[in-house]
């Protein structure tokens, strides 16, 4: 019987932990230093692109537009998380894109403090759409539909060969059948980013 153990490791130290046996496979968030794993002992594959939503206060002008793009949001004040987290290099990534870097007013390390501050009228947050499947009191998720919709690509990483193990075999099976039923707009060449 499979019986999964879950490790919270940040993306940038997830690769190390799959290379020398401390998990035997991991999802993790690409960037810049997932292009530079051809060279180690492990295989990245694309799992799913995760589109990023703004989170905004109930009364906030983007509660309930319809045409929202992220190069809207230039003037707003952003909670985010800490710069070595994955969540503030996401935001950074995604505002520079569009041609601005945010001002962080607030930083948060988890959703749950996001979402208050949020709510508390402190600033907007942009949120993976996949984190956001329980719902904060007193914000409103608003996907982006204009423009260019940032995303996150999510990687599967596990060492070279470890697909030979029947468990890890079967744990790759089950992640990909989840990503599938999660995000049907999965792409189909999802893999390093370029």
């Amino acid at each position: 019987m499979l019986e999964p153990v879950v490790h919270e490791i940040e993306s940038g130290e997830l690769l190390h932990a799959v290379e020398s046996g401390g998990v035997d496979l991991g999802l993790l968030v690409a960037d810049e230093a997932t292009s530079r794993v051809a060279a180690s002992h492990v295989e990245v594959s694309g799992v799913l692109d995760d589109p990023i939503d703004l989170l905004v206060p109930e009364g906030h002008r983007f509660a309930h537009g319809t045409e929202i793009g992220l190069e809207d949001a230039a003037e707003e004040e952003w909670v985010s998380g800490h710069p070595h987290q994955d969540a503030y290099r996401e935001l950074l990534t995604a505002t520079r894109a569009v041609g601005y870097a945010p001002r962080v007013a607030h930083f948060a390390r988890e959703l749950t403090a996001t979402a208050a501050l949020v709510a508390a009228g402190l600033g907007v947050a942009a949120v993976p759409r996949l984190a956001m499947t329980v719902p904060h009191p007193g914000v409103v998720q608003v996907p982006l539909t204009r423009g260019q919709v940032p995303r996150r690509r999510v990687l599967l990483a596990l060492r070279h060969g470890s697909r030979e193990n029947p468990r890890v075999a079967a744990a790759v099976t089950a992640v990909e059948e989840v990503s599938r039923a999660l995000c049907p707009e999965r792409l189909p060449e999802a893999g390093l980013p370029a």
